[in-house]
């Protein structure tokens, strides 16, 4: 079963006095078919740098992106459980990723090292806080336990626990230009 988040988002009543405007489960959760084994949760995005801080909407009652905003960000939290390497052999990718509203969006890696290489143009920040992950590159992998911290520079990658108990990451993602 996926963890079940808690999201508490500030904000200021109409008198300028903080407030909590949400405390309780994000409203958007995706977990498909189409990605078995993974539940991605939309904690909060912003549509502009400098970001507004105005308003008391939910910035993520929406579906689940995989890529920011142009000129935003996003914080998503990524659950993985262990991967199964025959379901792996059948992943459809355009369905995974169009899941993700991202279907013809990404610059594709080599599918024969994981069928989920992709990249985007974004810089990510990316925190593991629970279990292992291997971060899959080009030409390398990268064992990754809770704590460690990967900043992803829109390069081809992709995540697979391999492991026997689920991962968990938290990714900052901000929308970024290869200039």
């Amino acid at each position: 079963m996926a963890k079940q988040f808690r999201r508490l988002v500030t904000g200021h009543d109409a008198n300028g006095k903080s407030v909590v405007i949400f405390d309780g489960p994000p409203s958007t959760v995706l977990a498909t078919e189409a990605r078995p084994g993974a539940t991605m949760t939309g904690i909060w995005d912003t549509t502009s740098t400098p970001a507004s801080i105005a308003g008391n909407a939910d910035a993520y009652a929406h579906a689940i992106n995989l890529m920011p905003p142009r000129l935003g960000t996003q914080c998503i939290a990524l659950e993985l459980q262990p991967e199964d390497p025959e379901a792996l052999r059948k992943v459809d990718r355009d369905a995974a990723f169009g899941a993700m509203n991202a279907a013809g969006k990404l610059a594709r890696g080599d599918k024969a090292r994981h069928p989920y290489m992709h990249a985007t143009e974004t810089v990510d920040y990316v925190i593991v806080l629970k279990g292992e992950v291997t971060l899959i590159l080009d030409d390398s992998e990268h064992l990754l336990r809770a704590g460690d911290v990967v900043v992803q520079r829109g390069t081809n990658h992709a995540w697979s626990n391999r492991g026997t108990e689920s991962c968990i990451l938290i990714g900052m993602l901000i929308d970024a230009r290869n200039e």
